[in-house]
């Protein structure tokens, strides 16, 4: 049986991957609009390139927040491949650990950061910089609880593999 946590849990990744699908959308729609503008009306759009840039941007972080599994992330494992069981267990640990304190001791000027842009707009379309730039925020927030959660499954599969 599904459970409301398994049915909310399908839901949102579909909505994610609906709001992916409409940033990409709307890139795709500027972006050939400014391609028909430039060099068949002779007459460019400035507002299409920032749109795209900042659509861009977040379709990025939109993406690795919401859509990425871990397995689809990019990894450096060389060593880790090589290394027996138990120290790829280890380094594991060391490397979702070091992420996660990473970002978390980050959160204070992430926040400022982004905080204090809203005293910039980008130059276009005029929209406040804090805005653009809070996907960045949920990111962040987003990564440290991936990682945290990856930390308790990784110590819940090595007890119950050393229990065996």
């Amino acid at each position: 049986m599904i459970t409301l946590f398994s049915k909310t849990k399908i839901w949102a990744r579909k909505a994610s991957e609906f709001v992916a699908v409409m940033l990409m959308t709307a890139m795709f729609s500027f972006f050939l609009l400014q391609i028909f503008t430039r060099y068949i009306l002779n007459d460019p759009l400035s507002w299409t390139s920032e749109a795209s840039t900042i659509i861009y941007i977040w379709v990025i972080f939109w993406g690795g927040t919401f859509l990425l599994r871990n397995d689809e992330h990019v990894r450096f494992s060389i060593l880790q491949d090589a290394a027996s069981p138990f120290a790829r267990v280890i380094f594991s640990f060391i490397t979702l650990f070091a992420i996660a304190l990473a970002f978390i001791v980050g959160l204070p000027g992430i926040w400022d950061y982004i905080s204090f842009m809203k005293i910039e707009r980008s130059p276009i379309l005029g929209i406040r910089f804090d805005y653009l730039f809070s996907i960045f925020l949920l990111f962040s927030i987003a990564l440290i609880i991936r990682n945290l959660s990856n930390i308790i499954s990784l110590f819940k599969k090595w007890s119950e593999r050393s229990s065996k």
